[in-house]
């Protein structure tokens, strides 16, 4: 069987201004529109069009190719601007963003010099407690390291391919043509299964991204038969270039990339692609122009460089709206500094790099990752040590024991770290100038022990429970059950367990609440799905008490979806529903990082964040199985919810308690939960036959 011709390895000017136009569409969207807008789509494609050219290319010359030796390549061209851009956004994380957000940076950081960025987008987006709602300045690395992933995978692809056409005689292109597009279906497929599914793990991940390297390939494979008449190629040319520039105004947000909605870039792209191979047309004239071509030779570095760029802007002027004069100055400042970094890295170490030899190479690489990986190291061990410091401190905190005692005017008892004991309790104060914990640097990683590790929280319709507390034989038993603002309660619950003699076990589904109501599609299928198997298995396993949050927000009644569940339980358990903690108007890390000497600042005034009456006085038929507490003396004032107290932080983002703070609040939530443990027991012991 005759095999396919070899694309030929030619310098194609046309996809140099290609290259420019995606650049420039990626930066617009990302400065002004945030949406998608099909650019890194397209580059996507055109990696994939390029490197298998390259390999055809090198098995026509020496019959073989080394896979060493493209990988190296890839890591000598690719790597050094990425590392040198990565380097300088660390300087400007130290220098402007807050100590909340370093340790989140420096972990993107060291994702992205490694090329598996967009595996940890993957993990940190399918971590609920992980994710705090600001961009990472590394974020764009996660497309690099996809490219850089399919340049470590394809040519292990081809030379099994090559082998196996060698040892069998059979057309090595076609054969390879064929396993491309086979792998183009599944993936495409993949795709548009995983975004019904997880969606938030589609728009990164390489098995779903993989088809649009495979379209770029398969072009690479075939534009040497494919025959057009020149009127047809202007034709597929300018049809390609509308699509590439229409995708972003077109496509609806709800056709989420990278399925349907990545249709229109790659198809644009592939159409320009073929349409431009052989004949000279109008539009492929304006593409190969000299001053687009020259100006490609700077667009990978202000891929690189714009991000961070515009992250930090955000950051500084605290504002996704970029004014236009400020979005085009994102873009000049871009472009001088990919002017420096490819003269100075491309041009100037990249070249020299190139000269040494293999050796030499090796470890001038192994050198500057080593260096960078210290660098990295060096700053999470500060933080890792300024948890430490926190950690002994928590540990060594004395107990303030608070003793009911009928005085017209108790001591007075100062301590360093009361926390919410000095909102709850007059007569209990905090004492000055003393550290705030968790510190910035510590505060969003202040979780509680059962999210750290992420085995006790579903993500699914299935039941996750784990165990924890009293393990005496006559310990009554306590569900927590809901989202994470079930969750955060877990700390006040462990530190009573003990005393009050009850095991703790948790139901907790991130991102999800205690209701059978969508709330208007806020929460998916499988966390209702997982609400009514809850049920299921409380009925069977009959705690003693339920606790979750009785209200939401400034929702002046409880959520009709609340009253269901705990309606269902009627007759089989109690129900203890507390008062869902305030929810700021902005994040509490960021907000004490820049007023340290005006702390009040972060603070809320209480008519804007709880409703003005408890929602159980407003909320008809509430079950009978419902013991309410009101928790928000352990947040508020009359007049003012606050953001620190008792020189503790309460909350890691704007709606979360820290761990530290959460356990403070044991004392105050001791008395109302021991007369709900003693009403149960009580009711219990009657119900029992003698």
């Amino acid at each position: 069987m005759k095999d396919l011709p070899v694309a030929p390895k030619q310098f194609r000017k046309e996809i140099e201004g290609l290259r420019v136009l995606c650049i420039m569409l990626i930066m617009t969207y990302h400065i002004w529109v945030g949406k998608v807008s099909g650019g890194i789509d397209i580059f996507l494609v055109l990696t994939g069009y390029f490197a298998m050219v390259s390999l055809q290319q090198q098995i026509e010359r020496q019959r073989t190719f080394s896979i060493h030796q493209i990988i190296l390549r890839s890591i000598t061209s690719l790597w050094p601007p990425a590392l040198t851009v990565a380097m300088m956004t660390v300087v400007l994380m130290y220098m402007f963003y807050p100590m909340s957000q370093w340790s989140t940076v420096l972990q993107h950081m060291l994702a992205s010099v490694l090329y598996v960025e967009n595996w940890h987008l993957i993990e940190e987006a399918t971590n609920y407690l992980a994710f705090d709602g600001s961009a990472s300045p590394f974020q764009h690395y996660w497309s690099i390291a996809i490219q850089f992933q399919y340049t470590l995978i394809m040519p292990v692809i081809v030379g099994i391919v090559l082998y196996i056409s060698h040892l069998c005689r059979w057309p090595f292109r076609k054969m390879l043509t064929i396993i491309l597009t086979i792998g183009m279906v599944i993936s495409f497929a993949y795709a548009t299964y995983l975004i019904g599914v997880k969606p938030e793990e589609a728009y990164f991940h390489f098995g779903s991204r993989l088809w649009e390297l495979l379209v770029g390939a398969i072009a690479a494979m075939l534009i040497p038969v494919i025959r057009l008449t020149k009127e047809a190629s202007s034709i597929f040319s300018w049809i390609g270039i509308w699509l590439v520039i229409a995708t972003g105004v077109l496509v609806p947000e709800t056709w989420l990339f990278p399925g349907i909605g990545a249709l229109m870039p790659v198809f644009g792209a592939l159409l320009f692609i073929v349409g431009s191979h052989r004949h000279k047309s109008a539009i492929k004239s304006f593409f190969s122009s000299d001053i687009l071509v020259w100006f490609s030779q700077y667009v990978y570095g202000m891929f690189l460089i714009h991000w961070p760029l515009l992250i930090t802007y955000q950051l500084l002027w605290e504002t996704t709206d970029v004014p236009i004069i400020h979005g085009i100055l994102i873009m000049v400042v871009s472009f001088l500094l990919a002017m420096l970094l490819r003269f100075v890295i491309s041009e100037g170490f990249v070249n020299w790099i190139k000269t040494l030899s293999t050796r030499a190479l090796y470890a001038t690489l192994i050198f500057l990752l080593s260096v960078t990986v210290c660098t990295n190291v060096a700053f999470s061990q500060y933080v890792e040590h300024v948890k430490e410091d926190e950690k002994e401190i928590v540990d060594a905190l004395e107990e303030i024991v608070v003793e009911q005692v009928e005085e017209v005017e108790p001591t007075p008892v100062y301590a360093d770290y009361p926390g919410a004991q000095a909102l709850t309790h007059e007569h209990i104060f905090a004492n000055d100038g003393v550290p705030l914990i968790p510190s910035l640097l510590h505060v969003r990683s202040d979780v509680p022990s059962i999210s750290k590790d992420q085995t006790c929280n579903s993500k699914t319709g299935k039941v996750v429970k784990c165990t924890f507390g009293s393990t005496a034989p006559d310990a009554q038993s306590i569900a927590l059950i809901g989202g994470s603002h079930s969750g955060h309660w877990f700390p006040a619950l462990e530190a009573l367990s003990k005393e009050l003699n009850f095991s703790i076990t948790t139901y907790i589904h991130d991102g999800c609440r205690f209701t059978n109501d969508d709330f208007d599609g806020q929460m998916t299928k499988a966390c209702l799905d997982w609400n009514g198997n809850v049920i299921a298995d409380l009925k069977s396993s009959t705690p003693s008490l339920v606790f979750t949050t009785a209200t939401l927000n400034k929702h002046p009644q409880i959520p009709a979806g609340y009253l269901a569940q705990w309606r269902a339980l009627e007759g089989i358990t109690t129900i203890f529903a507390v008062t869902d903690n305030p929810r700021m108007a902005m994040d509490i890390p960021t907000c004490l990082d820049r007023n340290k000497d005006n702390i009040a600042a972060c603070h809320m005034a209480k008519e804007d964040v709880l409703p003005a009456q408890l929602p159980w006085h407003t909320t008809p038929n509430i079950p009978d199985n419902v013991i309410f507490t009101n928790m928000s003396d352990a947040f508020c004032d009359e007049t003012t919810c606050y953001s620190v107290a008792g020189n503790m932080i309460l909350y890691r983002d704007d709606n979360h308690i820290t761990a530290t703070y959460a356990r403070t609040i044991a004392p105050y939530l001791r008395a109302p939960l021991e007369e709900a443990l003693k009403q149960v027991k009580k009711v219990s012991q009657q119900e029992t036959p003698a």
